[in-house]
């Protein structure tokens, strides 16, 4: 029988929070940053424990850095 793969929490985590990042643009560099943390430190535990969920923690990634772009940039718009 075939035994399904555990999906990594953080990975999943690191998605929603890199999703909430680019819906929330000012409170989403908070999300961003916290998104980061858990894609990286996701993508360390399934390298170690061969967990499936490593494309949801690169799409963590893209979406938390996109969302501090938008969020950085639209925080400069407003102040100048």
């Amino acid at each position: 029988m075939d035994q399904k793969k555990s999906v990594n929490k953080k990975s999943i985590n690191a998605l929603t929070f890199g999703i909430i990042s680019i819906l929330i643009p000012f409170i989403g560099i908070i999300f961003g940053v916290i998104s980061l943390f858990l894609a990286n430190k996701s993508l360390k535990e399934i390298k170690t424990s061969k967990e499936s969920g490593s494309e949801l923690a690169v799409g963590g990634r893209v979406c938390s850095i996109i969302g501090i772009v938008i969020s950085l940039f639209l925080s400069t718009q407003i102040y100048i």
